[in-house]
This record gives structure tokens, C-alpha cells and sequence, in this order.
């Protein structure tokens, strides 16, 4: 299976099909559903919408450990539903080197605007470097687990998150993580806690896939004779980063920190707009991302 060798104790993925109850779906599609992707399937009447959101909600929470509730709502089932697809993915590490400080101050949403939050600070030895192409600093922060960081990429002008990310969309992430140096930073990032939902059917009809919204679809390998097509595509994110590490963490930070004692000192302060990325390092697989541009106050 494809994701036997993704999903660990830190990462969860699961994955579910939802059938209406009696509705027969190609057994090839079947197949490959659970042997590729581990996917499990449950027939629903959905002639009871309320029911079937609320069993589809709840299989949702218990694989995010309740971090992602409602995730399908009753009237987006209509009696022409006939498959709901469910992914949940689930992530909670430590980090390798714990931040010792958290303190109140100011994030600065623009150059004119800023709210106090809660902010986080360490230092230490991390991958680091400037990037002019960018013209942003570019962190990476390990966890505790080893084969995940989160990136940080913090522009160099308080307002330069929207040019940024322009020139990101043009960029690999190899390129991205090229030229990291273990380097001597003092980092200061905000506590901070995402939540979104999105309906991705707008942004993905933008983007050029148009007809697997309509009549136009071809889902034949899905059920076999029928004219199936997407009605929308939900997403509901949930990323908590917060100050935990852990005691042998902070110790093998300090090992590491010892074999280059001539750098000198960095300084990556996130206290404006940044852009972030939580990747598995073994396969340079792209987890979340995201930014942070606002932070309601405290």
C-alpha cells in the first residue's frame, strides 16, 4: 500500500469511501482504494442527511484526534449524492530543541498594524540561510521525530509576504531547501493556531479543472454506467504550533551545537508575515502549508 510507508507515530492518514447505501461502485475502483490507499467503506442512507454528516463527522474526529469537527454539513448532501470521499490526515511531533521562553509583545500585521500575541523564542543551531531570490531568511526547525521539520520563510521587508509567495509559486522546494547551513540562530516565532475551511471547487475550476464539475465528467472507472461528477471539494485544516519539546531533545540540541562554535549568531524574527511548510524530510513530501498574516489580539 501506498501509505505504509507515509503513516507513523506521529503522522496518521486515513482514508474512507461513502457510498450510498445499495449503490454499487466498480469493483476495480474498489481494488485499488483499499490496497492503494488503505481506504475502508460504509454505505449511508443519505436520504437522512443529518445522519450520514454526523457518522462521516465523527469518523473525521476520531482520526484527528478532534481537532477536525463538521466537516460535512447535512445540506451539502441532496438526493443526488451518491460517494463521499474522505481524507483526514493527522500530525503531532515535538520539537528537537525545545523553545525555552514565551513572552507577550507585537506581530506585526502590516507596517502600520500590530496586535499583541504570544511570542516563542530559543536559540540554537538550525538550517539556515538568506535567500536573495526570495528576498526573504529561510528557517528549518526539526522535530523530535526524526525525518519532519517545518520551514519558515520569512520575507525581509514587514510587507513582502504577497511578492513572495508570487516568486515561491515559480520555486521548487528543492530549491528551497538548497544551501540550509547549520547555523547559530536566535528565533523568535509567534505561538500561533490555524484553523480554515475551504471549498476548493472555485479555486479548482481556476486553476483549469473544469469538468469533472460538470456533465463533461468521465468517472466511468468510479461506477461503471453511471454519469457521475464532483459537486464540490471541502477542506478543513487545523495547525497548532506551539512551544513543547522535549528534555532528550533539548540534549541532543546541545551535542549538535558543538561542532561549530565559529558561527556567528543570526537573528530570524517572525514577528510579521511569514509562510510556512511541514514536510517529511526522508521523501521531501509537502504535509501543510500555509501562512500566517493576521493573529486576532492575545
Amino acid at each position: 500500500a501506498i501509505l505504509t510507508g507515509i503513516q507513523d507515530d506521529v503522522l496518521k492518514i486515513a482514508n474512507k469511501l461513502y457510498p450510498a447505501a445499495g449503490y454499487q461502485l466498480s469493483p476495480d475502483y474498489l481494488s485499488v482504494a483499499r490496497e492503494y490507499f488503505l481506504s475502508d467503506v460504509q454505505g449511508l442512507n443519505y436520504s437522512n442527511p443529518s445522519l450520514a454528516a454526523s457518522t462521516i463527522n465523527d469518523f473525521v474526529a476520531e482520526k484527528t484526534n478532534n481537532k477536525i469537527r463538521d466537516l460535512i454539513s447535512a445540506d451539502t448532501i441532496t438526493d443526488l449524492t451518491r460517494l463521499i470521499i474522505v481524507n483526514a490526515v493527522h500530525f503531532q511531533a515535538t520539537w528537537k530543541s525545545t523553545f525555552t521562553t514565551a513572552y507577550e509583545d507585537y506581530f506585526k500585521v502590516t507596517p502600520d498594524k500590530r496586535v499583541k500575541t504570544k511570542l516563542m523564542t530559543q536559540t540554537g543551531y538550525f538550517g539556515y540561510k538568506e535567500d536573495p531570490a526570495l528576498d526573504a531568511k529561510v528557517l528549518k526547525m526539526d522535530y523530535d521525530k526524526e525525518g519532519y521539520s517545518m520551514v519558515f520563510i520569512l520575507p525581509n521587508k514587514e510587507d513582502g509576504l504577497q511578492a513572495m509567495e508570487a516568486k515561491l509559486a515559480e520555486t521548487s522546494l528543492e530549491s528551497i531547501l538548497k544551501d540550509l547551513r547549520d547555523t547559530r540562530v536566535e528565533v523568535t516565532i509567534p505561538k500561533f493556531k490555524v484553523e480554515q475551511t475551504l471549498k476548493l471547487k472555485d479555486i479548482l475550476q481556476k486553476m483549469g479543472l473544469k469538468d469533472v464539475f460538470s456533465s463533461k465528467a468521465n468517472l466511468q472507472g468510479v461506477a461503471n454506467g453511471d454519469n457521475l461528477y464532483v459537486s464540490d471539494v471541502i477542506q478543513k485544516t487545523f495547525i497548532n504550533v506551539h512551544e513543547n519539546g522535549t528534555e532528550a531533545a533539548a540534549a541532543t540540541g546541545l551535542g549538535i551545537s558543538l561542532t561549530s562554535l565559529d558561527e556567528s549568531l543570526r537573528y530570524f524574527y517572525a514577528r510579521s508575515p511569514f509562510h510556512f511548510i511541514l514536510l517529511n524530510t526522508s521523501s521531501n513530501f509537502i504535509l501543510f502549508k500555509g501562512h500566517l498574516a493576521s493573529i486576532p489580539e492575545n
